[in-house]
């Protein structure tokens, strides 16, 4: 039995296709499509008393499209193969478009609190609150005049992995770790961003696979926006304390560094 269920797996993987029929005549298992005998294999009737079927899903490659549900509506992004060929998607969450220059606005996104998830806190016209919560589902307002905007216990795990409390990311997908976003500002161990010269700064993080752009952030004092145009401020899921780590790039320099979790930051999601 357990050759015969090898046998089978093996003609399926071979041919690889989404629907067929299996059936024995004369000692003899044909496979078929569409009316058609695609492969046949001598058997014994007798040594078999079930025939299992394997249908087989192939992984999409890097490059192609995934839709999701963001924010509420269902949004349709690219992905692609990053410096140290990790998948990521093609934009910010909440960007309506690949960025097409770094000061791009239409693909600067949203800004996120770390460790939130997509509730409407990250839109940059959002209402804010002042005050902490101790839910991690506290609304729709962005939290202000605190480091952390999250009271209660865990905090640390909220954006950790697919699994995360409050991932905003596509199914599959998640947040960065800072390792990963040094290995995209490493150009892949080659050295900093860029094509011919490279750089590592703003126009460095344009000109690498990621297209990111310069799309600014949000202040936890008040939640007035800085910065956009002129830096690029994005979340990792790597925490510092009860800080988190984020990558920060200008006209003149790029960096990992530490901040409170109630600044808001771009996010890009990578596959896991």
């Amino acid at each position: 039995m357990k050759n015969m269920n090898r046998l089978l797996l093996g003609v399926l993987l071979t041919f690889g296709f989404s629907a067929s029929t299996v059936i024995a005549q004369n000692d003899t298992m044909y496979v078929m499509k569409n009316g058609v005998v695609i492969n046949k294999q001598s058997v014994k009737t007798a040594d078999v008393d079930s025939i299992v079927f394997y249908k087989v899903t192939k992984t999409p490659a890097c490059g192609g499209s995934v839709t999701f549900t963001y924010n509420g509506a269902s949004v349709t992004y690219g992905t692609v193969t990053g410096a140290n060929s990790k998948c990521w998607l093609d934009r910010n969450l909440g960007a309506t478009q690949v960025a097409t220059s770094s000061t791009d606005a239409n693909a600067y996104g949203h800004l996120f609190q770390w460790g939130r998830g997509a509730d409407g806190h990250q839109i940059r016209t959002s209402g804010q609150t002042t005050g902490q919560s101790t839910s991690t589902t506290p609304g729709s307002s962005f939290l202000i005049g605190s480091a952390n905007w999250y009271s209660g216990t865990n905090p640390d795990l909220l954006w950790q992995g697919v699994s995360g409390t409050n991932n905003p990311c596509p199914s599959g997908y998640r947040l960065p770790t800072e390792a990963e976003w040094e290995a995209e500002r490493n150009n892949g161990g080659t050295g900093f961003w860029g094509t011919g010269s490279l750089q590592n700064n703003a126009a460095g993080a344009f000109a690498s696979p990621l297209k990111l752009p310069v799309s600014g952030y949000r202040i936890l004092s008040d939640g007035t926006l800085d910065a956009v145009g002129t830096s690029g401020l994005y979340w990792s899921s790597t925490v510092s304390g009860t800080n988190s780590r984020f990558l920060g790039f200008s006209s003149s320099n790029a960096s990992m560094d530490t901040n409170g979790r109630a600044l808001g930051f771009a996010v890009r999601c990578l596959k896991d």
